[in-house]
């Protein structure tokens, strides 16, 4: 008699188990891990591409454009190398070079544009409808690098049979 009891109470203490746990993790933080998010800052208040770069859209069609802010300095050779380094990922993305003065050539992948850009961090990443979605206040190359598979890997990549005109 006392054994199906003892069995049910067993049964609905493993299953109501992980609610207290999940509880205390939420609130004391425990075994939560820091570096989940990206290093740079979010969906920041800087107008669309299309206010400010009006060859936007006209050249190139891609997911993800990485500007490439080269007012003081212009390190496009490390640009170059982490776009690279996404492997199948970076045709995905198209690189612009903005500033107000631009010398040199552009490298294979890139496109360039002598306009201010209109925030002052050196990197920023925009969607493809182009919104500044990621911008980058230190370069430092593996966190970049690590930041743009993070977004590439959580938007997927529109498949090839999807029509031109079908835009979200």
């Amino acid at each position: 008699m006392w054994r199906p009891r003892i069995k049910l109470l067993l049964l609905l203490l493993v299953l109501a188990a992980p609610v207290p746990v999940a509880w205390a993790m939420w609130h004391w933080q425990w075994m939560v891990p820091d570096g989940v998010g990206v290093e740079a800052l979010v969906q920041p208040q800087i107008a669309p591409l299309t206010q400010w770069l009006p060859e936007f859209g006209d050249e190139h069609q891609a997911d993800f454009y990485l500007l490439l802010n080269c007012q003081q300095q212009c390190p496009a050779e490390r640009i170059w190398r982490i776009h690279r380094a996404l492997g199948r990922d970076a045709e995905r993305v198209w690189r612009w070079r903005v500033g107000e003065t631009l010398s040199q050539s552009g490298l294979p992948g890139e496109s360039l544009k002598a306009v201010p850009a209109p925030f002052k961090a050196p990197l920023a990443l925009a969607d493809h409808q182009g919104r500044i979605v990621l911008l980058f206040q230190h370069l430092d190359d593996r966190q970049i690098l690590r930041d743009v598979r993070y977004v590439l890997k959580r938007v997927p990549a529109k498949p090839d049979y999807w029509l031109e005109d079908q835009d979200d």
